[in-house]
């Protein structure tokens, strides 16, 4: 019974300590901040601290590799990145940031209009500044991308800033990186009125209108 009971005991520190450290993992945060493209250029904790930075080459090689990143396994477009290997898996096949190659042959057929997808392993038509591929199927203009995203999230936050219009007289309006603050109707449309009684001068009025029948 002794034994049974030491056993009871061993198992259940066993697993309470089990429990503590998934807790404080499931506590630990991490923010990333990317660039356009996905790929994560800083990260920082909670509170807003500095974890570390991140930089790569335009075809996705890091330029900087800090010990305080050695445990990211995120890395160019976002993807995961093996630092065993070298590779990042983009979704249809593996792909060699060093080399800007991928690694497997490309699963979309060639476009005769696009003399680059008859080779059949180059990385977004051999011009990384101008395009994308974050699946490795097809090659996507970069400036497009952004466009679409950011017309995107204009249409949903001007969308919901209109709603903070009609029913609380103010808000803000963001499209993409730029952030414009957003009128007080109700007080602009005060000093409107203000401003024609002190002149002594009323709005115009709508001429189109018929005169009244006696």
């Amino acid at each position: 019974m002794d034994a049974l009971k030491k056993l009871g005991r061993k198992v259940g520190a066993t697993m309470l300590a089990l429990t503590m450290t998934n807790s404080a993992i499931a506590d630990t945060v991490t923010y990333f901040h990317n660039d356009i493209s996905g790929s994560p250029l800083a990260a920082t904790d909670p509170a807003g601290n500095l974890l570390w930075r991140e930089n790569y080459k335009p075809y996705g090689e890091k330029l900087t590799r800090s010990a305080a990143s050695s445990a990211n396994t995120i890395g160019f477009h976002g993807k995961a990145h093996d630092d065993g290997t070298g590779l990042s898996y983009m979704g249809a096949r593996y792909y060699n940031p060093v080399l800007g190659r991928f690694m497997g042959v490309d699963p979309v057929d060639f476009q005769i209009e696009n003399l680059h997808s008859f080779n059949r392993y180059t990385y977004a038509n051999n011009n990384p500044y101008k395009y994308v591929d974050p699946d490795g199927r097809y090659a996507h203009l970069l400036v497009a991308m952004v466009y679409a995203l950011t017309a995107l999230s204009a249409t949903l936050t001007i969308q919901t800033a209109l709603n903070g219009f009609s029913q609380h007289g103010q808000g803000d309006v963001s499209i993409g990186p730029l952030s414009f603050p957003g009128s007080d109707i109700d007080r602009s449309s005060q000093w409107q009125k203000a401003s024609e009684s002190s002149s002594g001068h009323s709005p115009p009025k709508d001429s189109t209108k018929s005169p009244e029948k006696k």
